[in-house]
């Protein structure tokens, strides 16, 4: 079969298997693999990313443009890698962050050769000194910092006692470089019993409770759900509270916030919900250059806000899609990935509040918002 034909045939595939996923193919991809190109970022779905990086296994992909997604954890060999900065974020990255991502290039058995550029307007010879000069620094565990989670999910695989853990523990870099890793280990498993995160039957086997193991569903710590439950609580379980919960982060890249819908949504909700805002003194002071006229520079970072806004005004008014697109300045697309992801989210809460008493009061608006926007999502 002709690469082309491979390619039409991939693309094909993919784009019948994003729709059964909930998240559509996004066109400039699906136009970039037509050509053998293909971009990867932490925010294209899990569906897509693998597939991607199948596709580039198998060579009908031949160029993927990442951000540091594939910098680690992902096998993914390559002939040549260039990197368009030597810099991460603000700073000329570590000698350790290059070799992982100069060292995709060249894999023993693949390739007889392999190449790394590095396109630096920066300093020529800190660069040089980067690659050629920079010892490597020592590696050192992190465990200790995540060890909650650790716990957490070594119990809910069936490491529940301490020996267990303990054992467990016996093959992690932080036990051969920590003399007293057990007695760490040890005071965490006490302290995780206190606020009842976990539970110690009279044979001495661990489990998770119910704040820990619906935290672990909700991808949350047990402490953050805590909050999240009290949060709810405060605004009196309302709608506005739990789609502003839904609504995912990074929004404002695919949407702008207008500031004259902003400000006219604003006034329209409860004074309940309006403390959201005021309870936080950055959108509190948003909202000051708002009402008096001056349009922030950074009025991108309420994009949560306003498409909770937009949300939440779908469903009261019982909008057309077409309507309140326009109305919120916004492309009907967006509002429709917004909706879907919005659902994702609240099937979530939905089986948490099902599960946990006190989340118990969350059922009934959960419920009435998930049959209201995935009847809607279904009609786009």
């Amino acid at each position: 079969m002709h690469k082309c034909e491979e390619r039409n045939e991939f693309v094909d595939n993919l784009i019948i298997a994003c729709k059964n996923d909930g998240k559509p193919l996004p066109f400039n991809l699906q136009k970039g693999l037509e050509n053998g190109i293909a971009f990867h970022h932490a925010k294209i779905s899990m569906l897509q990313r693998k597939a991607i990086e199948q596709g580039f296994r198998n060579g009908i992909i031949s160029i993927i443009c990442s951000t540091t997604t594939l910098a680690a954890g992902v096998n993914l060999p390559v002939r040549r890698v260039i990197m368009k900065t030597a810099k991460v974020g603000w700073n000329i990255m570590n000698k350790t962050y290059y070799l992982q991502m100069a060292g995709r290039a060249g894999r023993m058995g693949l390739d007889d050769v392999g190449e790394c550029f590095i396109l630096a307007d920066e300093d020529y010879g800190r660069v040089t000194n980067l690659v050629l000069k920079d010892p490597v620094p020592e590696c050192e565990s992190r465990l200790e910092k995540k060890l909650e989670t650790f716990v957490y999910k070594f119990v809910s695989l069936g490491h529940n006692t301490e020996d267990k853990l303990k054992n467990a523990m016996s093959l992690t870099l932080f036990n051969h470089q920590k003399p007293n890793a057990n007695e760490i280990l040890e005071q965490k498993i006490i302290d995780l019993k206190e606020p009842e995160f976990l539970h110690e039957n009279s044979e001495n086997e661990l489990s998770l409770s119910p704040i820990a193991f619906v935290a672990r569903f909700l991808r949350l710590m047990p402490r953050k759900l805590l909050i999240i439950i009290e949060h709810f609580s405060t605004f009196k379980n309302s709608v506005f509270s739990i789609i502003a919960y839904c609504i995912p982060s990074g929004i404002g890249k695919y949407m702008k916030v207008n500031a004259e819908v902003f400000r006219s949504e604003y006034l329209k909700l409860d004074d309940m919900d309006k403390q959201i805002f005021e309870n936080i003194s950055y959108y509190k002071n948003m909202l000051i250059f708002l009402f008096t006229g001056v349009t922030p520079a950074r009025l991108k970072h309420c994009s949560r806000f306003y498409a909770s806004m937009m949300i939440l005004r779908l469903f009261q008014d019982k909008m057309k899609d077409f309507q309140c697109a326009e109305m919120f300045d916004v492309q009907k697309e967006v509002l429709c990935d917004i909706c879907k992801n919005v659902c994702l989210e609240l099937k979530r809460l939905k089986r948490a509040a099902a599960y946990l008493q006190e989340m118990a009061a969350l059922r009934k608006p959960v419920s009435d918002l998930l049959v209201f926007l995935e009847k809607y999502s279904k009609d786009f």
